[in-house]
């Protein structure tokens, strides 16, 4: 990812001239996005932190992922920053206990159609 940032007041054919990111759309190939379309997400855990973009050609939303360098640049050039920080419940998962199989989840949705089954296992003390 790029930034290119526009001298200020610069024209181009007539229309002011924006500052923008060259990166690579998924379903495009390489594109030229706004910084006003561009958001950095940064984690308040660990400070790592994301582009969140969306592809001006085909509208496809994806990330990049921003380096220090490439952070400290973006917040320089004015983008809108967000930050966050991993839910609790990630955490709270118990580590005893095995993944969800897949025949689980195949029993699950077939209790999904039987109401009476639901209601049971619903009802049941665990």
């Amino acid at each position: 990812m790029e930034v290119h940032p526009a001298p200020i007041g610069a024209l181009h054919q007539g229309k002011l001239m924006t500052s923008f990111v060259t990166t690579t759309c998924p379903n495009c190939g390489e594109i030229d996005v706004p910084l006003s379309e561009v958001v950095l997400r940064v984690n308040d855990d660990d400070g790592s932190g994301a582009c969140v973009l969306r592809c001006t050609d085909c509208g496809a939303r994806f990330s990049k992922i921003a380096d220090d360098s490439m952070m400290i640049l973006l917040v320089a050039a004015g983008i809108e920053v967000q930050t966050w920080v991993k839910p609790a419940e990630v955490d709270e998962r118990p580590t005893h206990l095995a993944p969800i199989t897949h025949a689980e989840l195949v029993a699950f949705a077939a209790m999904l159609d039987d109401p009476a089954a639901l209601s049971g296992w619903m009802s049941a003390e665990r």
